[in-house]
């Protein structure tokens, strides 16, 4: 009696050849049953994964049961989203420097006692820590600008990653991954102005974008599949 080897099947997702045995793409993780098709002389047919032997249910694997593809993927998506903030970073310094700390410190004015101060000595220490005072307050204006621009391109690569790139898996996620990282930038430069209402609004924004982010990564796709 000759053996007939069942029909090769392939992933209608993504093309990958599917063995017997595979109840998910070994490439993209979509379900056999959902994506499996043999090729014919007229079109490709979709047809339903073989029965497993006492009956067993296999538990979903998502993206984190394919193994190593999937570390792989992750790997590339954080290296993606590293890079995005560092452009952001270094682009923002390159562009908009930031304020130098006062140079010519009264050092001989500071070592010698109060009381036997010069009126000149006085003078150069009250001058210095007048320019002190202005760089902490050009320091404090400058990390609120940086801090708006960080949010705002945050917002503007989420846009970007939903709405242009979600269809590219590993790009798509490491731009999103990256406007999170940039927007956690922008939240430290944040805590380091002295405008605690800028603060506030800093903080507000970002828990917005990240809940907005999990709702449309997470929440979504689950509601989509229950319908």
């Amino acid at each position: 009696m000759s053996m007939v080897e069942p029909p090769a099947r392939y992933c209608g997702n993504c093309g990958n050849e599917l063995y017997p045995d595979d109840q998910f793409c070994q490439n993209c993780g979509t379900p056999v049953h959902q994506a499996a098709t043999v090729p014919t002389p007229e079109a490709d047919v979709p047809v339903p994964p073989p029965p497993r032997s006492g009956g067993g249910v296999p538990a979903a694997p998502g993206r984190a049961a394919q193994g190593q593809p999937a570390l792989l993927r992750a790997l590339y998506a954080i290296a993606i989203a590293s890079l995005v903030v560092a452009f952001v970073g270094f682009g923002i310094s390159a562009f908009y420097h930031a304020p130098n700390y006062p140079s010519g410190y009264p050092n001989e004015a500071q070592r010698t006692k109060p009381e036997n101060r010069t009126p000149e000595q006085e003078q150069k220490i009250e001058e210095f820590h007048q320019k002190e005072k202005a760089f902490r307050e050009a320091q404090s204006t400058y990390n609120l600008v940086v801090a708006s621009i960080s949010i705002g391109v945050a917002v503007l690569l989420l846009v970007g990653s939903i709405v242009w790139l979600s269809s590219l898996a590993v790009i798509g996620d490491g731009v999103a991954l990256g406007a999170v990282f940039t927007l956690f930038y922008g939240l430290i430069r944040a805590f380091m102005t002295n405008n605690e209402t800028f603060r506030f609004v800093a903080v507000a924004i970002g828990l917005v974008i990240v809940v907005a982010l999990v709702y449309w990564r997470f929440v979504r796709p689950m509601q989509g599949d229950r319908q």
